[in-house]
Formats: C-alpha cells, sequence, structure tokens
C-alpha cells in the first residue's frame, strides 16, 4: 500500500504504527480545519458537528480512500465495517465540536 512511497514494502508492524500516526495527525489537522469554519459560519456547526463527521466520513471514506486505494470501496466492505466507520465518524464529528467550544469558552473566560 505505502510502497509507492518508500520503494519498498512496509512490515506489517511498520504499517500499523504509520497508520496510527497518519491517521491521529490528519484527524488533528480535520479537527482545526473544521473549527477554524466553525468559527466562520454556523452552517459547519449543523448538529453539534455531526453533519461535519458525516461529511467527513463521506467523502474521505466512502470516495477519497477507496479512490488512491488505501480502502476497499464501500460495496466491498460489510455492514459491520460501514456502520463502524460512519458512527465513528459521527462521535469523531461530535467531539471535535465539543471540543471547539470548551476551548472558546476558555478563550473567552480569559
Amino acid at each position: 500500500m505505502f510502497s509507492a512511497f518508500t520503494g519498498h514494502e512496509i512490515s506489517d508492524s511498520s504499517l500499523y504504527i504509520f497508520e496510527m500516526i497518519l491517521h491521529w495527525v490528519f484527524g488533528t489537522g480535520a479537527g482545526i480545519a473544521y473549527s477554524l469554519l466553525a468559527e466562520k459560519t454556523q452552517l459547519a456547526t449543523v448538529g453539534y458537528g455531526l453533519g461535519f463527521g458525516i461529511m467527513f466520513w463521506l467523502f474521505l471514506h466512502e470516495m477519497f480512500l477507496p479512490l488512491i486505494g488505501w480502502c476497499a470501496w464501500p460495496a466491498g466492505m460489510s455492514f459491520h465495517e460501514q456502520s463502524n466507520e460512519f458512527i465513528s465518524h459521527c462521535f469523531y464529528g461530535v467531539a471535535v465540536e465539543l471540543m471547539r467550544r470548551t476551548v472558546r469558552k476558555r478563550i473567552e473566560s480569559q
């Protein structure tokens, strides 16, 4: 999967670590981008971040990642895999919005 970047195959243990780092860094970056957008427009905060979580899942896991070959297309995934991805991204969107509001309140109270 990542051999195009490294020029050689990556061991399973190294791949797992790389995927986790990539996942957390990308998730943090997306959360920051969402927070900046939410400060500019209320539309971004629809459903207390739920709309963001759903859109993030739809575009990332349903379209972009399968397109670049980093995960299976939705038709090739089980219902359990699909529902797990969907629900976890819904929770992610709400968690990011909760964190944004908490940070905003702390900044405003100073």
